[in-house]
């Protein structure tokens, strides 16, 4: 039995249990006791759902003598090392440590075990089995023992002196031809360097190159031989096994890499387990996976899979003391999660990120910042921060302004979306947040992007600071800050020298390398500060660009979208006349660009996505913002309905464009866009229900439970119904939850 628990086939351990129960043979206690001990170690390998706690009952009723029961202790203690459950071997240092005594010295389980409780510091501690190690035990052994000592130093983030070990331990497998061993210790020194930042550029494939020779001449071998190929076993099986077959198969892998010191071993099958689990639908365990294989892109794609419930996620106690590596996959984690992680999770998190940015330790060379993750992290938890957090951050990051203009920092988008979020969270903390945006917004143009895209609405709070901060630096040309004057609406006449250094829009097809293009919503948005006959000429000019068929798609549509910002600024008979060439577009007359046509296949290597090639959903934004209440506003609304039916495609524009109109024109019926597939025609239906007066309370009820939550963020804003906001207060969601209103209106 102890033979198939190495090989990792607990099925057939268990097999040999249920043939011997059916005999009904009386034996002696001993052997019931060493079978009941194996049984259970077999069942935790074999069924997902047994726990290391349950197997250490039975394996704590193993006596002195009893058969097996070194080889018991032995498997229980590495799988708790595999688990990270130390704590099952500490609990009985004693019991342990009088096995290991009992074992037969030098023999394999004698071993093995001195290393898992040198793991766990009890009895013989690393310090002390490292001088001995070449000199009392065979040298297969001593490589492995040198091997897990490396593992263990690993652990304690001693990577030079992990690095170090493996090397004496590779240089003992080799000798002994342990092929299979040594190429995965290269491996995992090559995992080592990565991860602690101590990769070569001049040497990054030297370790890769020997693996490849020694697998080209050895014939594998092992210091601890099963006769079976575990890691292929558990990759075929990810492939086409059923999952518990699977599930098995992998934990093996993880238990036998543990074992014989492979941890390169170890984070492949904990970014195995880490797939299985989002195959099982079990996102919450995923997570816990890839955070432990450091897998930072499949964090967000788990993230994706958790369903609409409060997380339990709390942060390791001592994170900022772990690895690099560690602590970049923990903060990413946490920003991924965060929203649905309760405000006490999310406040221990924020210490945490907190605390990295104020020991700012410099990035290792080559490897992902953590103090870059700390920003994401706390970017993303500052809705659930206290002021004292709150004004942690901005003590920290107000320095981080302080530089040349147009200087770029890595944490720059991070620290944007921090800043909005606190002046829309903490109201005393506001102006100071938006005086810090507005020296953000003039000193780089890719920080102003960021603002005056997400952050308008929080600079709209403080108008009166924006002015103070903006007017001069608009007056002398500045086109930032002309734009968040007219945003603001503050000063407006003071962006006028801006827009006029732009104006007028050169004709259609005139760009070139000496004059690009220009940006067209910019120059929409600053018309607000010139006089009508400029407006005027301006959306002459972008209706020109939009129905020159010799630009591209994307160009076209940029001159239909600059429409959107300039259309309440134009007189109606200028509206009246594009309304009707932006009709035409909705209808599709004018489809047909220079890009329609770029070739396309499957196997290129490189592809260019320039968006879609019809123009209407666009055309029916542009004719949306141009329409007057009645019947061309109905006009649109039907357009719109046929587009929505004839195309899967750009539903965000064609939603916006129906949110551009009054209600009572769009001619939609709530509860049947409230079942949609698309959570964009869901939103659209709760728009439509939150204005209705004769709201049907059962539809309302389904779009405050929607699935999506911007549809819920959505009706947590505008409902006013009181058993709905209750029940939106209680959203797993803060971005849901907060949006409630304190106090019904």
């Amino acid at each position: 039995m102890a033979g198939e628990l190495e090989t990792g086939e607990p099925g057939l351990a268990l097999s040999v249990i249920s043939r011997l129960e059916a005999t009904e043979a009386e034996a002696p206690e001993q052997l019931v006791r060493a079978i009941e001990a194996l049984g259970a170690l077999a069942s935790y390998e074999h069924d997902h759902d047994i726990t290391l706690d349950e197997v250490a009952h039975v394996v704590d009723a193993l006596q002195e003598g009893d058969p097996s029961c070194a080889s018991s202790f032995m498997m229980f203690a590495e799988y708790a090392v595999a688990e990270g459950r130390l704590d099952l071997i500490t609990d009985r240092a004693e019991r342990f440590e009088a096995v290991a005594q009992a074992a037969r010295a030098g023999s394999p389980e004698h071993a093995r075990l001195r290393a898992c409780l040198a793991d766990a510091d009890v009895g013989q501690l690393w310090e002390d089995l490292q001088y001995t190690l070449r000199t009392t035990w065979h040298p297969k052994l001593a490589a492995l023992l040198l091997a897990r000592h490396g593992r263990h130093l690993v652990q304690r983030q001693k990577a030079t002196a992990a690095l170090s070990r493996y090397t004496d331990a590779i240089a003992l497998a080799t000798e002994e031809g342990a092929i299979d061993d040594v190429v995965n210790w290269l491996q995992t020194q090559d995992l080592i360097r990565i991860r602690f930042g101590l990769t070569q550029p001049s040497s990054i494939n030297e370790g890769y190159r020997r693996i490849l020779t020694l697998r080209a001449a050895g014939d594998g071998g092992s210091v601890l031989p099963t006769g079976v190929r575990i890691r292929e076993r558990a990759l075929s099986r990810m492939q086409k096994g059923q999952l518990a077959d699977t599930a098995q198969a992998v934990g093996a892998y993880r238990s036998r890499s543990t074992v014989t010191a492979d941890w390169s071993g170890e984070q492949e099958a904990e970014h195995l387990l880490g797939l299985l689990h989002q195959k099982a639908e079990q996102p919450e365990q995923a997570l816990l996976h890839h955070l432990a294989a450091g897998d930072v892109d499949e964090l967000a794609t788990t993230a994706k899979l958790l369903p609409e419930n409060p997380l339990d996620f709390p942060p390791h106690q001592n994170l900022i003391e772990l690895a690099n590596w560690y602590r970049v996959s923990a903060f990413r984690a946490a920003a991924t999660t965060a929203d649905l992680l309760p405000d006490d999770q999310a406040r221990g998190w924020l210490d945490a990120a907190l605390a990295e940015l104020d020991l700012n330790r410099p990035d290792l060379p080559r490897t992902a910042s953590a103090v870059h993750a700390a920003f994401v992290a706390v970017a993303a938890l500052l809705s659930a921060s206290t002021p004292e957090q709150a004004q942690r951050f901005l003590s920290h990051s107000n320095p981080l302004l302080d530089r040349k203009p147009g200087t770029h920092r890595r944490t720059d988008r991070e620290h944007m979306q921090a800043l909005i979020v606190i002046a829309n969270t903490h109201p005393a903390l506001r102006e100071t947040a938006i005086r810090s945006m507005c020296r953000a917004l003039l000193c780089a143009d890719h920080l102003a992007v960021w603002i005056l895209n997400r952050g308008v609405a929080v600079l709209a709070l403080c108008p009166d600071i924006v002015a103070e901060q903006c007017t001069l630096p608009a007056h002398e040309g500045n086109t930032n800050a002309a734009l968040a004057l007219v945003l603001v609406e503050a000063n407006i006449a003071e962006a006028a020298t801006a827009a006029r250094s732009q104006l007028p829009l050169p004709p259609p097809g005139s760009g070139s390398e000496d004059h690009p293009r220009k940006d067209l919503g910019t120059l929409a948005l600053l018309a607000a500060a010139v006089g009508a006959p400029e407006r005027e000429a301006l959306s002459d000019s972008l209706i020109d660009h939009a129905l020159h068929r010799e630009d591209a798609a994307f160009q076209r549509r940029d001159a239909l979208h600059a429409l959107e910002a300039l259309a309440t600024l134009l007189g109606h008979g200028t509206r009246a006349r594009h309304f009707t060439t932006a009709m035409e577009f909705a209808r599709g007359h004018h489809d047909g660009s220079a890009d329609d046509d770029l070739p396309y296949e499957p196997f290129d290597r490189f592809r260019f996505n320039l968006g879609p090639t019809t123009l209407r959903p666009d055309g029916l934004l542009a004719a949306a913002c141009l329409a007057c209440p009645g019947q061309q506003s109905a006009d649109v609304s039907a357009c719109a309905l046929e587009v929505l039916q004839a195309h899967d495609g750009d539903r965000e524009t064609l939603v916006r464009a129906l949110f551009q109109l009054q209600w009572q024109d769009v001619h939609l019926e709530p509860a049947s866009l409230a079942i949609h597939a698309d959570h964009l025609i869901r939103l659209l239906a709760a728009g439509l229900w939150c204005e209705a007066e004769d709201a049907d309370p059962v539809t309302g009820q389904v779009l405050a439970g929607d699935r999506n939550a911007l549809v819920r963020q959505y009706m947590a804003t505008h409902a006013d119904k009181a058993h709905l906001q209750e029940l939106l207060r209680e959203d797993p969601r803060r971005s849901v939850r907060s949006r409630v209103p304190l106090h019904q209106s």
